[in-house]
């Protein structure tokens, strides 16, 4: 899967308030850090608060305005 078909997934299963999609987009063994809460979080515990971001908002929106280029790699000098 590609970066931005990654993204496109995760953003759609918040815009559909599917804390469980959301949860799903994630790595099964990583952690997902939430700069508004200040700490990181298991998938059990992502899900937990991805939910409880739905309800307390229930208009939640995300629209992707734009996504950086993939980084171009340049030869370094030496000698």
């Amino acid at each position: 899967m590609s970066p931005a078909d990654a993204l496109d997934r995760y953003f759609a299963a918040w815009n559909d308030h599917d804390p469980d999609a959301v949860v799903r987009s994630l790595t099964g063994g990583g952690s997902y850090e939430d700069a508004t809460i200040g700490r990181a979080a298991d998938r059990r515990r992502a899900r937990r608060e991805r939910g409880g971001a739905t309800r307390r908002v229930p208009d939640l929106h995300f629209d992707q305005v734009s996504m950086a280029p993939p980084a171009t790699p340049r030869p370094l000098p030496s000698g």
